[in-house]
Parts: C-alpha cells; sequence; structure tokens
C-alpha cells in the first residue's frame, strides 16, 4: 500500500513539474526583454498566439487584473504560473461550468487548453 501511495505522489509531482516546465517556456517566449515581467499588450499577444483569439480591451482587462496578485501592472511568471495551476487542477465538470459562464471564460479555458495540448505533444 506505501508503494501505490508513493508512486502516486511521484506521479503527481512528475505531471506539475511538466507543467511547471511549460508555463514556464512560454513565459520567457513571450518576455522578450527579459525583465522577467508581461505587459498586458504581451499577454494579448501571447492569448492570440496561443488560441487565436483577439480578446477585447474589456476581457484583456479583466484577465490582467485577475493574473496581477501584487497590482503592479505586470505579470509575473509566478502569477501566470498561478493561473495556470490552478485552472488546470479544477475537474472537467468544473472547467466546463467555467467555460459556459461567457466568451470570456471560454478563452480562459481554451487558453489553459492550449497549455494542456502544448504539454501533451512536446512532452514538456
Amino acid at each position: 500500500m506505501h508503494y501505490k501511495i508513493m508512486r502516486i505522489i511521484n506521479i503527481t509531482q512528475v505531471a506539475i513539474s511538466k507543467r511547471v516546465n511549460a508555463v514556464h517556456a512560454l513565459f520567457v517566449q513571450y518576455d522578450t526583454n527579459g525583465k522577467g515581467e508581461l505587459t498586458a499588450n504581451t499577454i494579448s499577444n501571447m492569448v492570440r498566439g496561443c488560441i487565436n483569439v483577439q480578446m477585447s480591451i474589456e476581457s484583456l482587462t479583466l484577465f490582467v487584473n485577475a493574473l496581477d496578485k501584487d497590482g503592479d501592472g505586470f505579470i509575473e511568471f509566478d502569477e501566470l504560473l498561478s493561473f495556470f495551476l490552478k485552472g488546470l487542477a479544477q475537474s472537467t465538470e468544473k472547467r466546463k461550468e467555467f467555460s459556459a459562464r461567457s466568451e470570456f471564460h471560454l478563452h480562459l479555458d481554451m487558453f489553459m487548453g492550449w497549455l494542456l495540448e502544448r504539454e501533451w505533444k512536446n512532452g514538456n
């Protein structure tokens, strides 16, 4: 029994590590100036580049404000990582409920789904 629990813990740690690596690769790809922070415009470009959706100014503002936990106007890696880890930890049913709330929520769910697809394709 102990072996099975340890195996589950190891599998979970590997899955989380893969997600962290995938988010880090995405962050670095869009952090073109190397400052360790993304602007609202960069987040817009990231979403458009990943899921081919142009977010409205209102949706982009909501998204950036939700991500920007320290309120400095920039998105740091840990803020983006928190978004993906929390969102992807939700059950399929919870994600369906979330995406059904509005077009904005659907786009956020699509963005999380894009990361999962990238993770599977690249083995990140």
